[in-house]
């Protein structure tokens, strides 16, 4: 049996899937839901949520899907109900469920029900650091790239702490550990927090034709 595959989740950006609108969601009517997006610690958002939830709007000409692009991180996705269903049969991190109402100009979106997904949590500790590969964020090309080989997670924290130019960094082939306990994860290191799943998610995500979202094959599963 061959390595389990790893994918990054991209958005999706074909018009032809997603109308002419990027990203899909224009605005969120409530300055609240900006406000929250913008809190650094991800377990203190949504402490206080509306009654009815928050309200974004897209254009008339935005194609719904399962993962609607917007302007929140990513770690808070707008998704269809149909699509956490089908999440749920897996294994995730912590996470909140956000009521949020979808307006395509004052009418209510009834097709289909969203939820605001908050993840918590992070697998950053699941990585086999040794056979994963690290480079700079654009600006960071001169500095000396011996600083992103890292023999495990303690080597990775000693060195942001004594050269916190090592979080300019991204991760790019991404090996995991067998003790990764997610199917969809996330690895909020080096400034950036990235969205992932594993092959069997991803398979079941393309046999359900759930829209929305682009995959590329990063890594794998180390045995």
């Amino acid at each position: 049996m061959g390595m389990e595959k790893i994918y990054i989740v991209k958005e999706q950006i074909d018009t032809r899937i997603i109308g002419r609108s990027y990203p899909q969601v224009s605005s969120a009517d409530d300055p609240l839901l900006d406000k929250e997006n913008m809190k650094r610690v991800r377990e203190d958002k949504f402490t206080e949520v509306p009654v009815n939830g928050y309200h974004v709007r897209i254009q008339k000409s935005t194609k719904l899907t399962d993962y609607i692009s917007s302007f929140l991180e990513t770690h808070t996705p707008i998704l269809s109900q149909r699509l956490l269903r089908l999440l749920q049969t897996f294994r995730l991190p912590s996470h909140q469920l956000v009521p949020v109402q979808v307006y395509r100009g004052k009418e209510q979106v009834e097709e289909a029900v969203y939820r605001i997904v908050n993840f918590s949590g992070n697998d950053i500790q699941n990585i086999n650091f040794p056979q994963s590969t690290f480079d700079y964020f654009t600006g960071g090309a001169t500095l000396d790239k011996s600083l992103l080989h890292f023999s495990n997670y303690e080597d990775y924290r000693n060195k942001v702490a004594k050269d916190d130019r090592v979080e300019m960094a991204i991760i790019q082939k991404v090996v995991m550990k067998p003790s990764l306990p997610h199917d969809l994860f996330f690895l909020g290191i080096f400034k950036a927090s990235a969205f992932f799943v594993r092959q069997g998610l991803k398979e079941a995500m393309d046999q359900e034709k759930i829209t929305g979202f682009r995959f590329d094959e990063v890594g794998y599963i180390a045995e």
